[in-house]
């Protein structure tokens, strides 16, 4: 069985024009396949016609010899014929559904699935011609994909790409043991040390894959990048998919093609619904199975240091009937670190961001270690976690990159100093050796790293420059309330993508240090909606009325915290922004969803709004207390202080009943548990 695999450049060949490289058995490695010219095509046309041309007469030889062992067949049918009957009665006996039973229920499953979608297609004649005319365009311009893949629909499009679903011709050609079973329920081989997915227990995505391999259709999903996107782009979220290969709850890359300016990506066609369609009637059981497996795969993508920058219901790919999910459209993601901190300009008070340093207990330690380095005058290095850590001013960035590094280098002292007795378990060891190699920090080329000292003796970093974006809501005396509709002072240049509605603070200050701590503030929005009922909660036209929005709920003087840790100012003189109308999220939650309190306490069929008199007996310590809390921890103003998600994954709202899938409660289980339970 063959392994799809991609190279380690998947865009060499769009970048350089050079050809795809080759392994030692004469296969091309590389997914993004170069196609012959049409000399070759005429070539392979002719040797198929010779090729039929020779089946026929093989065929007008043998017929003969099959006439002659007709009878012979005949009899042996009939004697074969009622041993399948007396089995198929022994197993009716028995309880048991023959084969043939249980190919007829998955494809009557199948068609039941199909006429679903088609009843719920609520799209135009015209439009579907459009798709279909669309699909045929693609097939066209891809050659490719005739005999791999035929194309079925179209489930989406955005700005940079299109997603059309398809059914992998070639699937049962392939080992897919790699994207059928996440790699965190692979448990390890005790003779050889490693994952081995013939030992992770049965997940949805197996079961559903068994019956698509049953009824002879096998789904994937073709992500067509358009060519409006630089090939930068494109290899950048080839390039992290990649990595992402195996990671939990995230779309795993199964191949990728490229003709001329024409890149497919595939992967795996994950069942969901639209999220409009299930947010306003989601119970607390479904929600903790809902962002235990969107934290898992932030998990993922955080712990190597990948901010996906577009975290939003749209791209989180939840199905109900599973009750599992996952994280798509890394088009927008960026490594943190490396190369990049050479971007870092050092002018906020909060520190580069290093590896994880764990859940709440690692929390604890990190902020204990950082208080005293701060206490001594030294950088935090590796204890800065994931979302840096608060500092009383700005910092150099090569004198932090110089702790990060020493601290990387006595772990590993450590590491081999600890290895070196050889008594301990070879498991452990090896688990040991990995938890090391994935805390080693992404250093800059020494190149950058003499780039970044260089420019900070020009520029003297570490010094607060004095930060001049600000929200000017009328700050001058006799101004109107209100803000500058043409603010004409030059603006501060930052990365700004992600999605309306969704843009962490440290995004609206135009901060140029921003971390994977902004991901986890897009996820706290989502659970704000799904608390709320409310879809979309944030509305805004541009950065200065998102601020505004954020404004009337956090108040002024959190506003102004926020924007000093970036080194900005934040002026309003809008009185309604001096004191929040909510003293906390919970009375906010209240405010606009008093249903959800009824519902879940005690006596759900009481009054709506309740008192809160009778809220105080119960609410306190309560799921939906949790619930709340979580969002709570996901939205804080600080970026330093946001949970990371591992932590999240710790919280005790995770602690209840799961749905499992369709409504089934059941307990924690391996697809919704924390990190220590499945590293």
């Amino acid at each position: 069985m063959q392994t799809r695999q991609r190279a380690t450049h998947p865009l060499a060949a769009v970048i350089t024009h050079s050809a795809p490289a080759v392994d030692d058995d004469g296969r091309e490695s590389s997914p993004l396949t170069e196609f012959s010219d049409e000399a070759e095509d005429v070539e392979i046309e002719e040797q198929c016609a010779e090729a039929e041309v020779e089946v026929e007469v093989e065929v007008e030889e043998e017929g003969d010899e099959l006439d002659d062992h007709e009878e012979e067949l005949d009899d042996l049918a009939e004697g074969a014929g009622s041993e399948e009957v007396m089995d198929e009665e022994m197993a009716e006996e028995d309880g048991e559904p023959s084969e043939e039973e249980e190919e007829i229920e998955v494809e009557e499953e199948e068609e039941e699935e199909e006429e679903e979608e088609e009843s719920e297609d609520d799209r135009s004649e015209d439009e579907k011609e459009c798709i279909e005319y669309e699909m045929a365009q693609l097939v066209h311009n891809v050659p490719a994909l005739i005999g791999k893949y035929r194309l079925v629909d179209r489930l989406g499009e955005g700005t940079f790409s299109s997603v059309y679903k398809a059914i992998d011709i070639e699937h049962s050609s392939y080992d897919n043991t790699l994207w059928t079973t996440p790699y965190a329920l692979m448990p390890f081989d005790p003779y050889t040390g490693e994952k081995e997915p013939s030992l992770a227990p049965e997940t949805p995505q197996l079961t559903q894959l068994r019956a698509q391999q049953q009824s002879g259709k096998v789904y994937v999903a073709l992500k067509r990048i358009y060519v409006t996107s630089s090939p930068e782009r494109i290899q950048n979220e080839l390039e992290i998919l990649n990595d992402l290969r195996g990671a939990t709850n995230v779309a795993y890359l199964i191949d990728a093609m490229r003709h001329e300016d024409q890149v497919i990506a595939i992967m795996p066609f994950n069942r969901h619904q639209d999220f409009r369609t299930y947010y306003r009637t989601a119970s607390l059981p479904l929600l903790r199975s809902y962002f235990a497996s969107l934290f898992r795969a932030l998990v993922s993508t955080h712990n190597l240091q990948i901010l996906h920058r577009d975290v939003k219901p749209a791209n989180f790919l939840y199905d109900t009937l599973t009750g599992t999910g996952i994280l798509c459209d890394y088009g927008l993601a960026q490594k943190i670190g490396g190369n990049e901190f050479s971007e870092w300009r050092g002018e906020c008070c909060h520190a580069l961001p290093g590896p994880t340093f764990g859940g709440r207990e690692g929390r604890r330690d990190a902020v204990l270690k950082v208080q005293q380095r701060e206490s001594m005058g030294e950088a935090p290095g590796m204890a800065s976690g994931l979302h840096g850590a608060r500092l009383s001013k700005p910092m150099s960035v090569s004198v932090q990159l110089r702790k990060m590094e020493n601290d990387w280098r006595d772990m590993k002292r450590a590491f081999h100093a600890n290895c070196q007795g050889g008594q301990n378990d070879p498991i452990e060891e090896i688990k040991e050796r990995e938890r090391v190699r994935k805390m080693k920090p992404l250093f800059p080329q020494r190149e950058y790293m003499e780039e970044i000292a260089r420019r900070e003796i020009e520029e003297g970093a570490g010094s607060a420059r004095g930060g001049t974006t600000q929200m000017q809501l009328g700050a001058k005396q006799g101004r109107p309330i209100g803000y500058l509709k043409e603010d004409r002072r030059p603006s501060v240049r930052a990365n700004r993508a992600g999605t309306r509605g969704f843009r962490a603070p440290e995004v609206l200050f135009k901060c140029p240090d921003q971390t994977v701590a902004l991901d986890i503030w897009s996820v706290g929005i989502i659970l704000l909606c799904f608390l709320t009922r409310r879809f979309p909660f944030f509305n805004s036209n541009d950065d200065n009325e998102a601020l505004a929005e954020l404004a009337a709920i956090f108040g002024r003087r959190k506003m102004e915290r926020c924007a000093l840790l970036h080194n900005r100012n934040f002026i309003t003189n809008v009185p309604t922004f001096e004191i929040p109308p909510h003293v906390s999220f919970h009375a906010l939650v209240k405010s606009l969803n008093p249903s959800i309190v009824v519902e879940n306490s005690p006596d759900p069929y009481g009054p709506i709004p309740s008192s809160d008199e009778s809220d105080d007996e119960w609410y306190e310590g309560s799921e939906l207390y949790h619930a709340v809390d979580l969002m709570k921890r996901c939205l804080d103003m600080d970026c330093t202080r946001r949970w990371t998600a591992e932590e999240c994954l710790e919280h005790p709202f995770f602690d209840g009943l799961f749905d499992m899938g369709g409504g089934r409660l059941g307990e924690r289980g391996p697809m919704h548990s924390k990190v220590s339970d499945w590293e």
